[in-house]
């Protein structure tokens, strides 16, 4: 979408707030004051958005409070936002409530990647530890250099590849064209000869099909959804990180709400928080069977892929290239301030304590 056209849908946003937003519901919450919130959402694409981003926005936060707390809601794509942009226009004060992709940010804000460095947690129990233990001062830093609240860290599935060649081995993607989505990712791809290109989610299945990429990282359920096994063969599923999302408000409005208001939402963001937590955790699984067409299917669209499972080897390596270069190349971009927090967080749950380059 042109830069012209979202800004139109933005300028409508404005104009929906002027007017009140909706009507308030029966059973309403009558010590919460009227709010109405510009929200974007993350892409529409993937399960997230239609299960559970949609509904609470346009439903639950209206029906628990009554009617009090309203919004206008659209898909990142809707409004032509890619990568930083849905932050900038937070900080701007044109958007009330953003979703964000913390490797996507990391382009501009380093700190934000140290969450989701390429192979940190391995399993999605250990990266929500990881995950909570970072939110405190990812809440700090976005606060304090961006004008931001943090209101929820999620992750999608398993991030794994997709490839069009056969491949056994993390090796075998030596001489391939993989798509990445942060600089993290890229790193683990290049350590073992592959080069990495950065396409937008939106933009992978075609360059997939035409042979601009030979393989794509993403979700196991997030490119089922974008029919991805259409054009790759192979599922390899060594997981290398969770496609880490988080909700942000603008400090400045959040700082000017009622307290009442601020406790309902922060109520209400938790419990999102919690159901895409464990959506994560079900949905890792179901999108490797839908892919492969192997048992149950429950959210996706069956698929023909050939399952290739890691080796003791591959996590090994995986494992050595988080050590070394990922981050280390994670510190020199963001800075020897970074290392005392990391250490101190998603370092300690992980057992790695970092130096200072």
């Amino acid at each position: 979408m042109e830069r012209a056209i979202w800004l139109t849908v933005l300028a409508s946003f404005v104009g929906l707030a002027m007017l009140g937003g909706a009507p308030a519901a029966t059973g309403q919450t009558p010590d919460l004051p009227k709010v109405h919130l510009k929200v974007v959402g993350s892409s529409g694409i993937p399960r997230q958005f239609e299960l559970f981003e949609k509904p609470f926005f346009t439903k639950t936060l209206p029906e628990r409070s009554g009617g009090r707390i309203t919004t206008d809601f659209v898909s990142r794509e809707e409004l032509g936002l890619k990568g930083f942009d849905d932050m900038r226009v937070l900080r701007q004060g044109t958007l009330d409530i953003g979703t964000s992709q913390t490797l996507y940010v990391g382009g501009d804000e380093p700190f934000a990647e140290g969450v989701d460095l390429a192979g940190l947690f391995g399993d999605i129990d250990t990266a929500y530890k990881g995950h909570m233990a970072y939110k405190p001062v990812l809440d700090e830093r976005l606060q304090k250099k961006f004008g931001l609240k943090l209101l929820t860290l999620w992750p999608y599935p398993a991030q794994v590849f997709y490839c069009k060649p056969p491949i056994k081995t993390l090796r075998d993607l030596k001489g391939k064209k993989v798509r990445v989505f942060g600089r993290t990712l890229g790193d683990i791809v290049e350590h073992v000869g592959g080069a990495s290109v950065t396409i937008t989610f939106g933009e992978v299945y075609e360059a997939l099909e035409r042979g601009a990429a030979d393989c794509g990282v993403t979700g196991t359920l997030s490119g089922n959804a974008a029919r991805w096994y259409e054009v790759t063969t192979h599922l390899y599923t060594l997981p290398v990180g969770w496609s880490t999302t988080m909700h942000t408000i603008n400090l400045a409005l959040w700082n000017r709400l009622d307290p009442k208001v601020k406790e309902f939402l922060l109520a209400q963001f938790s419990r999102l928080e919690k159901s895409l937590w464990d959506f994560g955790r079900e949905s890792t699984q179901d999108g490797i069977n839908c892919n492969t067409g192997v048992g149950e299917c429950k959210y996706g669209y069956k698929g023909k892929m050939t399952l290739v499972t890691p080796s003791a080897a591959d996590f090994a390596l995986r494992d050595q290239i988080l050590r070394d270069p990922v981050i280390p190349r994670w510190l020199k971009r963001c800075g020897k301030d970074c290392v005392g927090p990391w250490n101190e967080t998603a370092g300690k749950i992980v057992g790695i304590r970092a130096t200072v380059p």
